[in-house]
């Protein structure tokens, strides 16, 4: 009798032509997910199965907010996790550009790439399938679903790690 707790030997999260199809509780241990955050954060935020964790900077620039300046863990429900990972699967993220450039509108209507340090880097690992994305401005030209990823992993976290913005 399978009672779905025998390990993943069978697993269908990839199929014969290594394409991603929707994960299920027994893909769990075979994900990991990194989210990097850039400006002046340069933090990360790590999901190992069940397990998110929050890696700090070695900047001091936010030492004056001591909750930035710790390592710690939460656990999620497995159920959370798999929505996070099969959100990214749906939307194809396996097929997203490695890097989105930031960009802006000249006032002749043309576009113009420049650099900014408030960047998002997601790298995304289920089995031996992996992506690395990196936005150079997590605001500018960054697709929704990785700044939705990064709003959700705060939430979840429960210590409102957010994004500082400094002035100037």
């Amino acid at each position: 009798m399978n009672t779905g707790n025998e390990g993943n030997k069978d697993s269908k999260a990839i199929d014969n032509d290594k394409s991603l199809i929707r994960l299920n509780i027994n893909d769990i241990n075979n994900i990991e997910l990194i989210l990097s955050r850039g400006a002046f954060h340069y933090d990360r935020f790590e999901l190992k199965g069940d397990e998110l964790r929050y890696i700090p900077s070695e900047n001091k620039a936010l030492s004056n907010h001591p909750e930035y300046m710790e390592e710690s863990v939460v656990m999620l429900e497995d159920s959370v996790v798999l929505g996070i990972i099969n959100k990214l699967i749906d939307s194809n993220v396996f097929e997203f550009d490695s890097v989105y450039p930031a960009v802006e509108t000249d006032s002749a209507g043309g576009m113009m790439e420049f650099t900014c340090n408030s960047s998002l880097e997601v790298k995304l690992k289920i089995y031996d399938k992996t992506v690395q994305i990196k936005c150079h401005d997590y605001q500018k030209g960054c697709p929704a679903v990785l700044t939705d990823l990064e709003e959700e992993l705060i939430r979840l976290h429960g210590r409102n790690l957010i994004r500082r913005v400094l002035p100037g």
